[in-house]
């Protein structure tokens, strides 16, 4: 914590750049901060922190999405400050609670209403690292703030390090830049002979232009109908495309990978990939379920609660509404077509790793879903309290 040194603080109505990360834990042995880092237009930075134990049991707000600000400094008690909030040395403010949270995000709002607009560009997500989930077989994974709540949610990708190298899926472009770092430490793009695209949303795509260009070997395999979809934002020549169907597959030189539609979806493009050699499951979207703010690495690490619930949120109200109508007896076979995959290990692109032990259970929980009523959506109301600062 930076002291109240007079070299460090930048004159009274010096124009700073603020970025602030407000989190709040729910583990009573965790800490809660609120932190701003500003640096002056003039060669010195300074620090803003204040840390407090909370003993609440649930989370009080959480974001780990910097909100960027410009304001005047206020010095006038000799000490930097967020508006009465001098930093001295080893000083540490009354324990946090959800209205002093609120206030936080009032008072930085407050500071900048003179300001410019602030940025519309994408705040890029927490990056985690990547992990091998079986041999020769690598999850690249981000987290993104849930929006308005204290969760995370995966943005993950795959890469295969086969005979011919495969990329699955190309995150989103918010994450270009260590997406591509992430990705070319576990595979050199002159190797990779395959880029597969699960479907065509944006967090899926967001790479696909960068890692094309960097792999002039890499032929994209895909479908017609994603094809299609993206013919305004990227033309490929025939030689460069492969289109696979449901059940089709891919021969990658020591592999076969299959092309399956999982149970769930949210676009008609959308085709899952198996492994049987590694016995690893691509769902592509399939499986999706927020995380605590603090991401985890698998569903194990989730309360079973948390992990029901999620499934449930995201299923009916993000990916496939029509679960609710769905005919029973069809869907059923479809997920049966999925277990029968018997995977070893399911990876999502919204999802903690579903270790072995747990496929059985991310099963069942896939095939109740038509019937399990989700919990309510945030509406209206709830981003009128999140606007208005007050508890929703």
């Amino acid at each position: 914590m930076l002291g109240s040194n007079p070299s460090t603080i930048p004159p009274d109505g010096s124009v700073v750049s603020l970025s602030v990360s407000i989190t709040a834990h729910a583990s009573n042995s965790q800490t809660s901060c609120i932190a701003a880092t500003t640096t002056p237009q003039t060669s010195k930075g300074w620090t803003l922190s204040h840390c407090a134990a909370s003993s609440r049991s649930r989370p009080l707000v959480s974001s780990v999405t910097p909100i960027r600000r410009s304001y005047a400094c206020c010095s006038d008690t000799g000490t930097p400050c967020l508006r009465g909030w001098p930093v001295v040395d080893g000083g540490v403010p009354p324990q946090l609670t959800g209205s002093t949270v609120t206030a936080a995000i009032r008072t930085v709002d407050r500071m900048s209403s003179s300001s410019p607009s602030p940025s519309l560009s994408p705040v890029p997500p927490l990056r985690l690292a990547p992990i091998e989930i079986a041999p020769d077989t690598f999850l690249i994974r981000s987290a993104q703030p849930a929006f308005g709540a204290p969760l995370s949610v995966n943005l993950n990708s795959l890469v295969i390090r086969a005979a011919e190298p495969v990329v699955v899926d190309t995150g989103p472009a918010s994450n270009r830049e260590q997406w591509l770092a992430d990705v070319t430490s576990i595979v050199d793009p002159a190797d990779v002979r395959w880029v597969f695209l699960s479907h065509d949303d944006p967090d899926h795509t967001g790479n696909l232009h960068e890692i094309l260009e960097l792999c002039p070997a890499a032929t994209l395999v895909t479908n017609w109908a994603a094809t299609e979809r993206m013919g305004c934002e990227i033309s490929l020549p025939p030689s460069r495309l492969r289109w696979i169907d449901d059940g089709g597959a891919l021969e990658v030189g020591d592999r076969v990978l299959r092309a399956v539609r999982p149970p769930v979806y949210d676009s008609p493009t959308t085709r899952a990939l198996f492994d049987a050699s590694s016995g690893v499951l691509w769902a592509s979207d399939a499986f999706a379920t927020p995380m605590p703010a603090e991401p985890v690495e698998t569903v194990a690490d989730l309360p079973p609660a948390m992990w029901a619930e999620g499934l449930a949120m995201f299923h009916h109200h993000a990916l496939a509404p029509w679960l609710a109508v769905v005919e029973r007896g069809a869907y059923a076979a479809m997920v049966q077509r999925f277990r029968e995959l018997a995977p070893q290990v399911i990876v999502s692109a919204h999802s903690p790793v579903i270790p072995h032990g747990m496929v059985s259970a991310a099963m069942d929980h896939l095939q109740a879903l038509p019937d399990v009523v989700p919990p309510p959506h945030p509406d209206q109301a709830a981003l009128d309290a999140a606007l208005a600062g007050a508890p929703a």
